[in-house]
């Protein structure tokens, strides 16, 4: 019997050579500025609030591989980039101290978004991916499954790594581990929004 594979939800991940310290050195000043920060998924240590593309040099060649690689996001979806534009929406800055981590969560109103790791190790509190619950539970439920596989798995981790850059569709719930370390675990998130142009 043929197999074959659709509807499948995409995951890009790229291991950068960006210098990821002056982003750090940003992420601090923020956080001396505002220590208080934001509770949104964050389970313990600090979120920045949002902040626009272009307001900090130090995300100067972040912002334009994000922009990258979104053009091979949208090529990869079948769009002609000459009727669509990408926009990068909002920034946010998350510091996990020990134990700290982030609850399951999707980012709204958002086509694509992404995460950046300013200063991470492996083992400092993966990210993890999640299959819709509905879908999830057809499958797992209806017998023991002897090993996974793409169409059989309910998550996917991804190790953070200082200079990783992950994107994925806005709707795909995601959490991250605790981190077990006691150093810091610094990264950045983003949405980007698809704009429709005209034909």
């Amino acid at each position: 019997m043929n197999y074959e594979l659709y509807f499948p939800t995409p995951i890009w991940w790229e291991q950068t050579d960006i210098d990821a310290q002056p982003m750090v050195d940003l992420c601090l000043r923020l956080q001396s500025a505002d220590p208080t920060g934001r509770k949104l998924s964050n389970e313990g240590g600090w979120q920045s609030k949002d902040f626009r593309p272009g307001v900090h040099p130090e995300m100067k060649f972040l912002e334009d591989k994000i922009i990258e690689q979104a053009h091979n996001c949208i090529r990869d979806y079948g769009y002609n980039p000459n009727y669509c534009k990408i926009k990068i929406e909002n920034f946010w800055f998350n510091i996990n101290h020990h134990g700290n981590g982030n609850a399951v969560h999707i980012h709204d109103n958002s086509f694509l978004s992404g995460c950046f790791y300013v200063k991470a190790k492996p083992g400092q509190g993966s990210i993890t991916f999640y299959k819709n619950y509905a879908l999830d539970y057809i499958v797992s439920s209806q017998a023991v499954i002897d090993h996974y596989t793409p169409i059989s798995a309910s998550a996917i981790t991804y190790e953070p790594n200082t200079g990783r850059l992950l994107m994925f569709p806005g709707h795909l719930p995601h959490g991250v581990g605790y981190n077990p370390s006691n150093e810091d675990r610094i990264s950045v998130a983003f949405n980007i929004k698809l704009i429709r142009t005209e034909e």
